[in-house]
């Protein structure tokens, strides 16, 4: 499975292959965060760029991988799912979001 090696916004994510090369983003399944990077400007919120805030300071310290590939959505994204490991423990970042109360 892919590296994730950036957050965009509270859902999406950067993501490389096993030889290092660039992937489609990752949009993380099943979860729904409000706007935060959208070229429409009035459809961005605050709610959204809290989201993408807390997943950007996950996302800084890497170790990040997906974990499941459900194939690609209506953007040409894939699909799926990802982890993060901290302290030995792995973390689902759908489940981070949705904890923090940013994923409807």
């Amino acid at each position: 499975m892919a590296t994730i090696t950036e957050a965009i916004d509270g859902d999406t994510f950067r993501r490389k292959d096993e030889q290092g090369r660039d992937l489609s983003d990752l949009r993380i399944a099943n979860v729904d965060t409000q706007e935060s990077v959208h070229r429409d400007e009035s459809k961005n919120t605050d709610e959204g760029r809290e989201a993408s805030k807390l997943m950007k300071t996950v996302a800084a310290s890497g170790n990040m991988r997906q974990t499941h590939d459900y194939g690609r959505d209506h953007h040409d994204r894939g699909v799926g799912s990802g982890s993060k490991t901290i302290n030995g423990v792995d973390i689902d970042l759908g489940f981070v979001a949705m904890a923090a109360g940013y994923s409807s």
